[in-house]
């Protein structure tokens, strides 16, 4: 990798230990540009009370933010969009591209998407994903028929944006669903 860039794979982890044992990836983004919104209430840092993890919004691009997520011992760079699709929030994270000295390892490396259901009140971030063991339970009772692939334990969506946006509408309201309600960051002080 090159030197000060910011590790992924660690990160990934955490969020990964963070959302319930895994997360649902996509190849394509949740957004289409006519869905990204900025919402400046969203730059700082959060975390929860007594936890070393933090994310950390700051300004990107145009109508993007840069996310930097961490702990005591790893840490992860992304660039983030707030996209609303009818009356809800979500959060369409992307990993800052990684690169090492060697080519051929580089095209290996795929990069993907993950979308978490937000709302923000005041200083309360509430962070909610897709729950990964309803995905599972709903494929395997054929409820669900998004386009994916499953390697193993985990689940990369392979649909179209015009799709996946369709998918988390008709979902979105559905507390099995997006489980982690509960699930929230608070606004450090600085």
């Amino acid at each position: 990798m090159r030197a000060g860039k910011i590790l992924f794979l660690p990160v990934f982890i955490v969020l990964v230990f963070l959302f319930g044992g895994c997360i649902v990836t996509s190849v394509h983004p949740l957004y289409f540009e006519e869905n990204v919104v900025y919402d400046p209430a969203l730059l700082g840092t959060w975390s929860e009370k007594g936890e070393n993890e933090a994310w950390l919004f700051k300004k990107g691009k145009d109508n993007t933010y840069q996310l930097f997520i961490f702990d005591e011992e790893s840490s992860g760079e992304f660039e983030a969009r707030l996209v609303r699709l009818g009356d809800y929030l979500f959060l369409d994270i992307f990993p800052e591209e990684q690169q090492s000295g060697n080519v051929l390892y580089n095209l290996h490396m795929v990069q993907m998407h993950s979308f978490i259901k937000v709302s923000i009140e005041e200083d309360v971030l509430h962070l909610t994903p897709l729950d990964k063991e309803w995905f599972d339970t709903m494929m395997k009772q054929k409820k669900i028929t998004i386009r994916h692939e499953k390697r193993d334990d985990l689940y990369v969506l392979t649909a179209s944006t015009k799709e996946l946006q369709e998918f988390v509408l008709k979902y979105a309201d559905n507390e099995e669903a997006f489980e982690f309600g509960d699930l929230y960051r608070r606004k450090n002080v600085e």
